[in-house]
């Protein structure tokens, strides 16, 4: 019997724990999907990249602004590698498309001062471009993430835990170079989960609940001892 109450709770908690993300949908155009994206290509025919060259400060993408040097806004059918975008059909390459810095975006979130967010994002790499770098950053909280490919074309998802500390929070990229030449830093599909932590009830349950299973598997093996 308490072997049968003490599954039915670990069970209940394991949902629990695995259910304590909330998945509204803070960031907007995390995919970067939206914005008045102009294929280069189509406007010199010497340029084949399916690509859109954006310099600082602009707003050209929608609900994101550009920091540092230019960055490249890449769509479908992107002929190098070949590149391709995690989610939908555009995504980003930080490095600077013209020398003197990798480029950035930044985006300004609503959040609940002293709440847990989660902020994931897929960075890209290409064994033709080699080891990349990134820093995110949000509500005070950076990191240096790195993609180390093992072949071609490919992403890896990250992950930076923060607290917010005012009601607007902003979440940042940089990518981390010097030129385009030969470094390649995709970004795409970026999200930010509010994250509930388990309040004491409910871990008093849990240990509870694992003081029953080892009680019920000692039990056992003392009957099949004897």
């Amino acid at each position: 019997m308490e072997y049968k109450f003490a599954k039915q709770i670990c069970t209940g908690m394991v949902l629990f724990i695995f259910a304590i993300r909330a998945h509204a949908a803070l960031v907007s155009n995390g995919s970067f999907e939206a914005g008045n994206f102009i294929d280069v290509s189509k406007l010199d025919v010497n340029n084949v990249d399916k690509k859109t060259s954006l310099p600082a400060g602009s707003t050209t993408i929608t609900d994101w602004r550009l920091t540092g040097h230019s960055i490249a806004w890449i769509g479908p059918d992107h002929p190098r590698v070949p590149l391709g975008a995690s989610e939908g059909d555009y995504f980003l390459d930080l490095t600077s498309h013209s020398i003197g810095g990798s480029g950035g975006v930044v985006q300004s979130i609503s959040t609940v001062i002293g709440q847990v967010y989660e902020l994931l994002f897929d960075l890209g790499s290409s064994s033709a471009y080699g080891k990349n770098s990134i820093i995110a950053s949000a509500g005070g909280t950076t990191r240096k993430f790195e993609g180390i490919p093992k072949g071609g074309n490919q992403w890896n998802t990250f992950s930076l835990l923060f607290t917010a500390t005012s009601t607007t929070t902003d979440i940042a990229f940089t990518g981390l170079g010097t030129d385009y030449q030969g470094i390649y830093i995709g970004l795409d599909n970026v999200s930010v989960e509010a994250v509930r932590i388990p309040e004491p009830t409910s871990l008093t349950l849990i240990g509870l609940a694992l003081i029953l299973l080892g009680y019920r598997r000692r039990r056992q093996e003392s009957v099949r001892s004897d």
